[in-house]
């Protein structure tokens, strides 16, 4: 386990990046999800290449800035990575990154404490926290950890964007639906002799808690 997997889990109740919600106009609050990652490289990428499907969960703080825009900055631990299959064997590489991200939000439809629709985005950094190799074929299955030397970096930066729905759940609590995108910005190939960057998309849930007015 890399020193990055340990700082990882141990920080586990991290933020979804990919389930920033939006502001509360002039409230601040925070807040917890959970969400579906379909992932996968692009760049040089073979044509059996698919979306491996990964999660994510963590917990976020969210200021207003005025009285349209928020900021949220979170922390995430997220899983993404690929999987390659044909006639004789399935492989799947099962990358786990602790995320940074700071997002605006604005809203664009709605009033506050009722259904509102938001847009969000901002900058990423992910810090790799694991990483796994599995395999399966005519003969068995089994996996392996990437370890410390494979050629691949460890830092990758990048942009979250989006869009999602909030809702009251009960008197104290609000409820999100959240999709959009999660895309590295950076070569993960340390070799350079291919261009593979990450690449996806999610679909997350979860409650903010208000925390004043």
């Amino acid at each position: 386990m890399t020193k990055y997997a340990r700082s990882g889990m141990a920080a586990a109740v991290a933020a979804i990046a990919l389930s920033l919600p939006a502001g509360l106009a002039g409230q601040s609050a925070a807040g917890f999800g959970v969400g579906l990652v379909p992932a996968k490289f692009s760049g040089d990428v073979p044509d059996d290449m698919s979306h491996r499907f990964g999660i994510s969960f963590g917990g976020w703080l969210e200021f207003p800035l005025n009285e349209t825009f928020d900021v949220m900055p979170g922390l995430a631990y997220t899983s993404k990575g690929y999987k390659r299959s044909d006639d004789d064997e399935e492989i799947t590489l099962k990358l786990n990154y602790l995320e940074i991200p700071v997002l605006i939000s604005v809203p664009v439809m709605g009033q506050p404490g009722s259904r509102t629709i938001h847009l969000f985005g901002g900058p990423n950094i992910a810090l790799e926290a694991g990483c796994t190799l599995e395999f399966e074929d005519e003969f068995g299955s089994g996996s392996n950890d990437c370890g410390d030397d494979d050629d691949r970096r460890k830092l990758d930066l990048g942009v979250i964007a989006g869009a999602g729905v909030r809702f009251p759940a009960g008197d104290r609590f609000l409820g999100f639906v959240n999709a959009g995108a999660n895309i590295g910005f950076v070569n993960i190939d340390e070799d350079e002799g291919d261009t593979l960057k990450n690449q996806a998309f999610f679909v997350s849930v979860g409650l903010v808690i208000p925390m004043g007015g």
